[in-house]
């Protein structure tokens, strides 16, 4: 099982967009469920184009996940300070391995991969209360630094 990042060319960019785009239907859905307002503005104005144009503004970084070859995810990173200490880091965003290869440890080793690629700068990333990455990201070792509430 051999499990790579590829960077993503220009010509496959709306191939990695549109697999972000079904990563967004589970996001809002799941935000849907808990109750967030903004769901149903948001989910109008998500599509291909604003999705790439707001990361590449950033300098971002777009990754097809691949297992033996085969896409099997996406992941993108660019680099921001820490919004917890000011600190240079790595955000990484539209980390999303597809249903049907979850539990297999492509998350892990893509995050390993990550951490190589980029140290020795840390890595944050936002993920919604509720959600089952929560749990992935608590057992490869994440510490939760901030936590914002909604009222």
């Amino acid at each position: 099982m051999k499990i790579e990042l590829k960077e993503v060319q220009e010509c496959e960019l709306m191939e990695y967009a549109n697999i972000v785009l079904t990563l967004c239907k589970e996001h809002f859905g799941l935000r849907e469920k808990i109750g967030y307002s903004d769901y149903n503005n948001e989910k109008e104005n998500y599509n291909c184009y604003n999705i790439l144009g707001n990361y590449k503004e950033k300098g971002t970084h777009f990754y097809f996940i691949t297992l033996d070859n085969e896409k099997v995810g996406t992941i993108a990173s660019y680099e921001q300070n820490s919004e917890v200490n000011d600190e240079p880091i790595i955000y990484i965003d539209s980390f999303y391995i597809l249903p049907e290869h979850r539990n297999k440890g492509i998350g892990r080793k893509t995050i390993e991969i990550l951490k190589e690629m980029i140290a020795p700068k840390k890595i944050e990333l936002h993920c919604l209360y509720g959600n089952e990455s929560e749990i992935f990201y608590d057992k490869i070792g994440a510490k939760k630094v901030k936590i914002v509430y909604s009222i």
